[in-house]
């Protein structure tokens, strides 16, 4: 009897380091995946930044030349969080500041 009364303690005690482990792991997963977002966002921004700085040198130099081709820019998803449930492409064509599509 005592035997079976120490064994469902000690599964009970099993049961709370589990539960506590489990609280602390979402815990951190979830503060690695803001700050993952935070850092995406913020390369983002600059990316952006840099971007626009080029298109507008390029611009202001002369615009399309036959013989140095075009800039096709890429970009791509990547590390989304575990709670995002989709994703949308968007993509466009330019003629300078004109859309063509």
């Amino acid at each position: 009897m005592r035997a079976e009364i120490e064994k469902i303690v000690q599964e009970q005690r099993l049961q709370d380091a589990r539960r506590d482990f489990e609280i602390e792991r979402r815990e951190e997963d979830r503060v690695f995946d803001n700050e993952k977002w935070v850092d995406d966002n913020r390369k983002f921004i600059i990316e952006n930044r840099l971007r626009k700085d080029n298109t507008i040198k390029k611009i202001t130099s002369g615009g399309y030349n036959p013989a140095t081709g075009f800039v096709v820019h890429w970009d791509y998803t990547l590390g989304l969080p575990r709670r995002t449930n989709y994703s949308q492409v968007v993509f466009g064509v330019y003629n300078g500041q004109n859309v063509i599509y």
